[in-house]
């Protein structure tokens, strides 16, 4: 009896630290919206990001990863926001160009700022090169 009510008391705390980390920290940039375009041998990515967290980011700085069907990034470029300083809850346009991977058929936005800290981003799931 002692050690079915351990494990309902461990089970229990394991419930509630997943929940804590899936709540976690609010996204610090949110991606409004983001689309990626083959022209010729480049891909030509473009869209809006949204600064979501309570302080001006300097310097935004976005990486954007080529990935194979099998979610593999095959490939990595940088871009910067058209914007130096982006406002709390202020939008900005970003477009970049990459050289064309035949193998790339999806794209994922990681973001960095000034100090290259890592920065929370919003919806983190692959978007579809078209």
């Amino acid at each position: 009896m002692r050690a079915v009510c351990l494990w309902l008391l461990l089970g229990t705390l394991l419930c509630f630290a997943q929940d804590k980390r899936k709540g976690g920290k609010p996204p610090d940039v949110t991606v409004v919206e983001a689309s990626a375009h083959r022209t010729g041998e480049k891909i030509a990515i473009e869209g809006r990001v949204r600064n979501t967290s309570p302080k001006p980011l300097k310097k935004l700085m976005l990486l954007f990863e080529l990935l194979e069907s099998n979610g593999k990034v095959i490939a990595t470029k940088q871009g910067e926001i058209d914007e130096p300083l982006l406002d709390a809850d202020g939008e900005a346009a970003f477009h970049v160009e990459a050289t064309d991977e035949a193998r790339a058929v999806h794209f994922r936005i990681q973001a960095t700022d000034a100090a290259r800290r890592d920065l929370r981003v919003d919806p983190m799931t692959p978007r579809p090169i078209e």
